[in-house]
C-alpha cells in the first residue's frame, strides 16, 4: 500500500500534530522496506518530530542497525540534536547498542556532541565498556567537559564502573583532578558510591 500511495502523490513529508512523519513511523516500527520506499520518493529525511527527534535519533535509540545504515548512506545529518540535547550517537551509547555506534562513527558522527552529556560520558554512566572503548578508539576526548562541568572519569567513579574509569585513566587525558561546577574531582565523585 505504501508504494501505491507514494506512486498516487501523497505528500511523503506531511506530519502529525505531534510531527511524526512516514518516515518516523516506518522507523519506529523497524519497517526496512517502507524506509527504503520513503527515501527513493525524496522524503526529507531529517524531518524532527515535536520533541526534536529524527528518523535517524529514533532508530539509534532503538538499535534498528539497518535502518540506521541506510539513513545515514541516504544522508541523514548525524549530529542533528533533538531538543533535550540528545544527538543518534548519544542515543545509541545510552541503550548500548554498539554495532550501531560504530556505523555512526563511520558515517562521521561527532563523538564529542552532545548536551548535557556527550556520547562517552553516556556510555561510561550506563557501564557499557565496549562503546566506551569504540568510542575512544574514533578520538573521543576523555576528558570533555559536560553539563555541570563533570567528565566521563567524575560519571564512571560516581556510578562505580571501576573497569570504565581505570580504562579512562589509561588514556593519561582523563582529567584525574578536573573539578566539576561545585568543585568536586571524580575522587568525591567515587566517594559517593559504597563499595568504590
Amino acid at each position: 500500500a505504501v508504494r501505491a500511495l507514494i506512486e498516487a502523490g501523497a505528500d511523503v513529508d506531511k506530519a502529525s500534530t505531534d510531527g511524526i512523519t512516514a518516515l518516523r513511523e516506518a522507523t519506529v516500527e523497524g519497517h526496512i522496506h517502507v524506509v527504503e520506499a520513503l527515501l527513493q520518493a525524496c522524503c526529507d529525511r531529517d524531518q524532527a518530530d515535536h520533541r526534536g527527534q529524527t528518523p535517524l535519533l529514533v532508530a539509534s535509540g532503538s538499535g534498528r542497525l539497518s535502518i540506521v545504515a541506510k539513513l545515514v548512506m541516504a544522508g541523514a545529518d548525524l549530529d542533528l540534536a533533538a531538543n533535550n540535547g540528545s544527538t543518534p550517537l548519544v542515543a545509541a551509547a545510552q541503550h548500548g547498542h554498539k554495532a550501531v555506534v560504530d556505523v555512526l562513527i563511520k558515517g562521521w558522527a561527532s563523538v564529542d556532541e552532545g548536551h548535557p552529556h556527550t556520547p562517552l560520558a553516556i556510555a561510561a554512566a550506563k557501564n557499557h565498556s565496549h562503546i566506551v572503548d569504540s568510542l575512544l578508539a574514533a578520538g573521543a576526548d576523555p576528558g570533555h567537559m559536560s553539563g555541570g562541568g563533570s567528565t566521563p572519569l567524575f560519571v564512571a567513579a560516581h556510578k562505580g564502573h571501576q573497569g570504565i574509569a581505570r580504562v579512562l585513566l589509561d588514556t593519561g587525558k582523563a582529567g584525574i583532578n578536573t573539578v566539576d561546577d561545585s568543585g568536586l574531582t571524580a575522587l568525591h565523585a567515587a566517594c559517593f558510591t559504597p563499595d568504590n
